[in-house]
């Protein structure tokens, strides 16, 4: 079976904004590519990066872009300040630029900390944009919800 089960690391701040309703969309430099149905809908669990370093949450994806950021720009109708920081997360990268659409955004009560992770999964490191969670970390992620 192939693990395509994705943890996906949001800085606090962000988060904070996401869980207000202020941010509908996540953008990504780099993401496997989601318009392959089994990523649609399915659980992308939240890893709330330093200084909290826990895994809090999940959300799923209900539409998935990746083309140009002025198309990007156009289809999400960005403006003013927050299409200067979209702009400037992206970078000189003008091909490629990556969004997805927040739904179904769920803050578990129960955290799973990654002091807590590696002793499940030792070595474990969230990576810096998303990563792929092992098999053997995926039922503890699951049990969370």
């Amino acid at each position: 079976m192939e693990n395509n089960n994705i943890l996906l690391s949001i800085k606090p701040k962000i988060l904070r904004e996401i869980e207000a309703g202020e941010k509908k969309y996540e953008f990504r430099k780099n993401f496997p590519n989601l318009n392959d149905a089994i990523f649609l809908r399915k659980p992308i669990f939240i890893y709330e990066s330093k200084p909290t370093m826990k895994i809090v949450g999940k959300f799923e994806v209900s539409e998935f872009y990746n083309t140009t950021f002025e198309e990007l720009a156009t289809i999400l109708d960005l403006q003013g300040d927050y299409k200067k920081r979209i702009k400037n997360y992206f970078g000189n990268q003008t091909e490629n630029c990556i969004a997805m659409k927040i739904e179904e955004l769920q803050i578990f009560k129960n955290s799973l900390h990654l002091y807590d992770i590696r002793k499940i999964t030792e070595g474990f490191w969230p990576g810096q944009s998303y990563r792929f969670i092992p098999p053997s970390l995926l039922s503890a992620c699951l049990s969370l919800t």
